[in-house]
């Protein structure tokens, strides 16, 4: 009697161990899997139907699925089915197949992914615990009618659902739903393993990683960065020059190539610096500078330079956590001349004071690029930006109004 009680809760552990596996599998890891639309279901002429059984489903990119439905007239409906899964993805069809491309992951969606897993890893081992429960029951229940003796039930808690898993080497153990594996590796493999469609990492190997060894080409990168700041430092070639200079070399000795050191560009930057400088120029051909410069004065007065100086620096650092500090400095600038000129004043301490002011981007992630680059390797919040930021521009505004004036004199 006992046999078939520990038969039948085998028989639905097992059961309950590939409805985890399968759960898991669901989950969108950022590389495209057909088994992600397991449970995905469809309309098929009124009735729901899983749409891996309505269509075939390739992979023809890492990151791209193609659905090619059996019947062209349920193309909607699974497209439908699609988007409105929780997968996070949208479809689009031509009218022969459905492309599906597997976004990359965020830092929020990862974060989503892994209390997904958690939680169908929970809801596995609830029910493997339920199933034992209801073993060790009936067990008591046939003890208890004496149906079975005290040395049948040792032996159904040495063999059955209370067993120990074993304590042998790694590699006899039989991993379940929802174990979590700590592995050790070289930081290649390492990567090659988390992409792969069966791996949900935890913590991703890049966010662990905290030294970068030095690859190819990064001696001569080394010696190239070296000859550039010498020539910026000594000013024997325009700092454009300069940094072209720097790229050329970078290319002739094959450390990257051109279509590396093309696409390494940030066209973002360069773009918005070029309609910086043309909106700036507008600022003094149209005299609006000097209107908001009569503003500004007409509000503060023009018998104090430092408390002139003060406004802008105080605006400069406003503006420049919500937009770039390259463009918030080319904005305030004609500002700073128009005021200058106004107050008859040199033009040299309002110049170095933007310049600390607008390097003084701390409180928000968007307020430089070095900012947000840090942002996801460093697990940071929005909010953790203030607690070290304000300090530090309390710090760069006392130095931007009070210590420049005394270096460069009004």
């Amino acid at each position: 009697m006992i046999d078939d009680v520990l038969l039948d809760a085998e028989e639905r552990m097992t059961s309950s161990v590939e409805h985890t596996r399968d759960e898991l599998v669901t989950i969108r890891t950022g590389r495209a899997n057909p088994a992600m639309f397991n449970g995905v279901m469809a309309d098929f002429y009124g009735a729901r139907t899983p749409i891996n059984q309505m269509a075939t489903i390739s992979v023809p990119e890492p990151r791209m699925l193609l659905i090619k439905p059996y019947d062209m007239s349920t193309m909607g409906e699974i497209e439908n089915a699609i988007r409105n899964s929780d997968l996070g993805v949208n479809p689009t069809d031509d009218g022969q197949v459905i492309r599906v491309t597997v976004p990359q992951l965020t830092e929020e969606r990862r974060k989503d992914l892994v209390k997904q897993a958690k939680q169908k890893g929970e809801d596995g081992k609830i029910a493997i615990r339920n199933i034992r429960r209801d073993a060790n029951q009936q067990v008591k229940d046939l003890l208890k009618d004496k149906a079975v003796t005290e040395d049948d039930v040792r032996r159904s808690e040495d063999e059955g659902p209370n067993a120990s898993r074993g304590t042998g080497v790694a590699g006899s153990l039989q991993l379940q739903a929802g174990d979590a594996v700590l592995v050790q590796g070289p930081w290649a493999a390492l990567t090659r393993y988390t992409q792969s469609p069966d791996v949900i990492a935890v913590t991703p190997p890049q966010a662990l990683q905290r030294a970068v060894p030095l690859g190819r080409g990064a001696k001569r990168a080394l010696v190239v960065l070296g000859v550039m700041v010498v020539l910026l430092a000594t000013g024997l070639v325009p700092a454009a020059v300069a940094g072209l200079l720097a790229a050329g070399a970078l290319v002739l000795t094959r450390v990257l190539t051109i279509p590396q050191t093309y696409r390494s560009i940030s066209w973002t930057t360069v773009i918005l610096i070029a309609g910086m400088i043309p909106l700036s120029a507008a600022f003094i051909a149209t005299g609006a500078a000097d209107r908001v410069a009569d503003l500004v004065l007409g509000i503060i007065g023009s018998t104090s330079p430092h408390l002139a100086l003060l406004v802008l620096c105080v605006l400069t650092m406003v503006l420049g956590q919500f937009i770039s500090n390259v463009a918030t400095v080319l904005v305030v600038t004609p500002i700073a001349v128009a005021i200058a000129q106004t107050l008859e004043l040199s033009i040299q301490p309002f110049m170095m004071a933007l310049t600390v002011a607008g390097a003084a981007a701390f409180l928000t992630p968007v307020a430089t690029p070095a900012n947000l680059m840090v942002l996801q390797p460093g697990g940071y919040r929005f909010g953790d930006y203030w607690k070290l930021g304000l300090p530090l521009m309390v710090v760069y505004l006392a130095v931007a109004v009070l210590y420049v004036p005394l270096v460069w004199p009004f």
